[in-house]
């Protein structure tokens, strides 16, 4: 199971057991799967024909296939990127798998004198894990909820803030997604929400926001809506921070189960901080006095 932004990095190694040479060795790998990036594919000491996704390693290529002593042994590598799957850019994409399939074939002389063709094969399969991403938003204005405060944010007054989080995943169903952020101590959690029967909790102990968001089919964000939830927290800020954009909430971690890999999906979220407001306005998000 591959990351969907990871190279794949192949390496053939072959070692000739017989005690006769192999001759005119020929090595053939078909990549078969619609997630192959065709321009990422490199191959060393070989080529790689794009019109049917094939890799070719053979004494053209590599002098060192055209006769293979007796434990005669070598290597032959070969790279290549999934598809990028986030953005919507394949948004009918499902549970997305490459097929390396592997053939080789030889020449030797048998017992009697006679030549003969040897042949072999292997398979290999990448599976290209599904993107669960997160996009956090802070605002001021809008959004679900009645805000109050100064703003910009002012030393020794509090100001209310709705933070959004909104979650995507491209090509393959995710359970028990959970997301969850810890709190700067000069941030309150308000306990309003938004769906009111979200499951999003705080805990005070570990000053952490959890929302446990259960299933996330394929397609969430391109083909279906988006899994989203609000929640409003309260900043006051001391006077060690004017003239500055604090975190109002720190790194966000996303996990979750892959039911097509059955791995662990995670990513990361970054902080929000007052200069990040939705509104973009001038002169809102720096703390005054």
């Amino acid at each position: 199971v591959i990351d969907s932004k990871r190279t794949v990095r192949g390496d053939i190694t072959w070692v000739n057991t017989l005690n006769v040479p192999i001759t005119d060795a020929e090595f053939v790998m078909t990549l078969e799967g619609s997630a192959v990036d065709k321009a990422s594919v490199t191959v060393s000491e070989g080529f790689y024909r794009s019109v049917d996704n094939t890799l070719l390693w053979n004494r053209q290529t590599s002098p060192s296939l055209s006769s293979i002593p007796p434990r005669g042994e070598g290597n032959v590598s070969f790279s290549f990127s999934p598809l990028r799957l986030e953005g919507g850019i394949l948004p009918t994409l499902r549970d997305p798998e490459i097929m390396l399939n592997f053939s080789l074939r030889g020449k030797r002389l048998s017992e009697r004198g006679v030549p003969e063709e040897i042949t072999g094969t292997l398979s290999r399969r990448v599976r290209v894990a599904t993107d669960l991403l997160l996009t956090p938003q802070i605002s001021y204005t809008g959004g679900p909820f009645t805000q109050s405060g100064p703003l910009p944010p002012r030393v020794e007054k509090e100001t209310l803030y709705t933070i959004t989080w909104s979650m995507t995943n491209t090509t393959s169903g995710i359970t028990d997604a959970r997301v969850g952020a810890v709190l700067p101590p000069y941030v309150r959690w308000t306990g309003a929400k938004y769906p009111a029967d979200a499951n999003v909790i705080f805990s005070t102990l570990r000053g952490e926001i959890v929302w446990s968001v259960g299933d996330v089919p394929a397609g969430t964000g391109s083909t279906a809506s988006r899994k989203e939830v609000s929640f409003q927290v309260a900043f006051l800020p001391s006077v060690s921070q004017l003239g500055k954009t604090p975190v109002i909430v720190e790194e966000a971690r996303i996990s979750g189960r892959s039911s097509f890999s059955g791995t662990v999906i995670e990513s990361k979220a970054p902080a929000l901080t007052t200069g990040m407001l939705s509104e973009g306005a001038a002169n809102v998000d720096k703390v005054v006095e």
